[in-house]
């Protein structure tokens, strides 16, 4: 996906992760996520469960 124009970067994350629980009991629900939107750009969460996709979009 790549384009021969300039974009500009609006929003960009790298390595986001979360856990919740202990070591004995990790549940790792986000987990090394990178992401880049340009300018003009949609961008859609996809994802198995609705908790993820709150919770990835709400902190």
């Amino acid at each position: 996906m790549t384009s021969q124009k300039t974009s500009n970067t609006v929003l960009y994350a790298e390595g986001i992760r979360k856990t919740y629980g202990s070591s004995g009991n990790a549940q790792h629900v986000l987990n090394g996520i990178d992401f880049r939107v340009t300018e003009g750009e949609f961008v859609g969460i996809m994802g198995p469960r609705v908790q993820v996709k709150q919770h990835f979009l709400t902190r």
